[in-house]
């Protein structure tokens, strides 16, 4: 009886490494999908600034929408998507070590709230 809360407090800490395994997993596959930048939304950025993490990343924050009228953010953008596609072809050690991802204020309200 005594066995099982001792057997799942001593599993904790290989759940937690597994879960970070697989959120980085989650995000290796994201970059993949998209020429090497995750599109932000509050769930994908909560996972990729996730406190328990062993890559680092860059964002990109912008409002595309001609509604916005952001010209820095249409002259810039090119830019940054042509690095994250570059980094696309950096080994995979590296690669996937760091991210590019793009938080647009229409699509990411949340994430702007939140910085």
């Amino acid at each position: 009886m005594l066995l099982l809360p001792i057997l799942a407090l001593v599993s904790i800490p290989f759940c937690i490494a597994a879960s970070a395994h697989s959120t980085h997993e989650k995000l290796v596959k994201l970059a993949a999908a998209n020429n090497g930048v995750i599109k932000l939304d509050e769930s994908t950025y909560n996972l990729l600034t996730s406190p328990k993490r062993n890559w680092s990343a860059s964002i990109h924050f912008t409002a595309l929408d001609p509604r916005r009228r952001c010209g820095p953010c249409k002259e810039f953008d090119p830019a940054f998507n042509a690095v994250a596609k570059a980094w696309t072809k950096v080994p995979e050690a590296e690669r996937d070590s760091h991210f590019f991802a793009t938080a647009d204020f229409d699509s990411a309200m949340g994430v702007f709230q939140k910085v």
